[in-house]
């Protein structure tokens, strides 16, 4: 907060008044602008209790590493356990096998 108070010449007082402001109007309007697929949700959660009866299961998760050919200026930010080169692939999927998340 100091930075941005610095950045616009006020008191880090005055910036933290106003985030906690900002952020109680947005928490407020959120039901206007969030809404979760509740319907989605009870039907794969139905499917993960009927196939493998696991109960309240949105989501099966699991991850990979993928080998890759390092860059020459920091080949040590992708040095793996096995002292390899690459980079890790995190994936959801739901009930169906469809990707719902990935994160690499």
């Amino acid at each position: 907060m100091r930075s941005i108070a610095d950045l616009f010449d006020t008191a880090k007082s005055s910036v933290h008044n106003s985030v906690v402001n900002i952020t109680g109007i947005l928490a407020s309007l959120k039901s206007d602008y969030i809404n979760w697929p509740f319907d989605d949700y009870r039907e794969t959660a139905l499917s993960f209790q009927t196939r493998g009866n696991f109960p309240g299961v949105l989501g099966a998760i699991d991850g990979t590493q993928i080998a890759i050919n390092a860059p020459e200026d920091n080949q040590k930010d992708y040095l793996n356990r096995k002292m390899s080169h690459s980079v890790i692939l995190q994936a959801v999927c739901n009930s169906r096998g469809l990707f719902t998340d990935c994160f690499a």
